[in-house]
């Protein structure tokens, strides 16, 4: 069963209300400076919490550098977000209970 932290969980949050599709991009102008205070962090430790969600497999790498520079890594969740038969999953622990099915 996946826990997460509180920074973890406001992040989840954010990132299911701005997901398009089942992607999520990650990158500096990704992460408005009302969500880094709202998790307290700089860009660089939003990073960090980010990693977290990927090492916890909510979230993996899909697309390295689609801009060609680096900075634009395209990740998505390890389940549909948008549509998973039982519609859309745009709460953490709707999230979470579909991953731990998943995991069984």
């Amino acid at each position: 069963m996946i826990t997460l932290t509180d920074k973890e969980t406001i992040l989840v949050e954010y990132l299911i209300g701005t997901t398009e599709g089942n992607q999520v991009v990650c990158c500096e102008d990704f992460f408005p400076k009302e969500i880094l205070e709202k998790l307290n962090v700089n860009f660089q430790q939003v990073k960090g919490v980010f990693g977290s969600l990927v090492n916890k497999n909510i979230l993996y790498l899909d697309l390295k550098d689609v801009n060609g520079k680096g900075s634009y890594d395209s990740y998505a969740w390890v389940v549909n977000v948008e549509d998973h038969g039982q519609g859309e999953i745009n709460t953490v622990e709707k999230l979470l209970n579909e991953i731990n099915k998943v995991a069984l």
